[in-house]
């Protein structure tokens, strides 16, 4: 099907600031994040799953109340550490929350490798611990749980960061 008649007028490109302040909300608006540079600011932990720190389109209450509108650019992903917002006496900063997590102590680099190809199979992703050499970290999944039983593989659930991407973004 070919469009004809189609007139479209561009208008000049606008330019966003850092952070607009939304006059008719009750929320900050962030459509980019702020240099990462912090003076002497109070840090306010901003706690946020994977997940979470996925989705940079929603709004977002800091523990202290204050209100922010998330428009950051698609496939934006929120690290830990990053700034997100900063004033002259206050700075809000990414911190990776506790999730429910698989720890997976494999007995070699061998065994490490075949447990990580099968979780990927699932399209899950598989984090490295700084613990130990063979501990592998994956979000708890019902399946993933059960491929782990039928593998024979030592595991065990706990709470802890996990740096990866959530299973819905494969």
């Amino acid at each position: 099907m070919k469009l004809k008649g189609l007139n479209i007028t561009l208008g000049k490109p606008t330019i966003i600031p850092e952070v607009i302040v939304d006059e008719g909300h009750d929320f900050i608006r962030i459509d980019t994040l702020p240099d990462q540079k912090l003076e002497r600011q109070t840090i306010i932990p901003l706690e946020m799953s994977c997940i979470n720190r996925h989705r940079v389109r929603r709004r977002l209450t800091a523990p202290d109340g204050v209100s922010f509108g998330l428009a950051l650019g698609t496939g934006t992903i929120l690290e830990p550490e990053t700034l997100i917002y900063k004033t002259e006496s206050r700075a809000y900063v990414v911190k990776a929350a506790l999730e429910a997590v698989l720890v997976i102590r494999a007995e070699n680099w061998i065994e490490a490798a075949r447990v990580s190809h099968q979780i990927g199979n699932l399209h899950r992703d598989v984090q490295f611990s700084n613990n130990s050499d063979f501990e592998l970290i994956a979000l708890w999944d019902g399946a993933l749980e059960l491929l782990l039983l039928r593998l024979n593989v030592r595991f065990s659930r706990d709470a802890r960061p996990f740096l990866g991407r959530p299973s819905w973004e494969h």
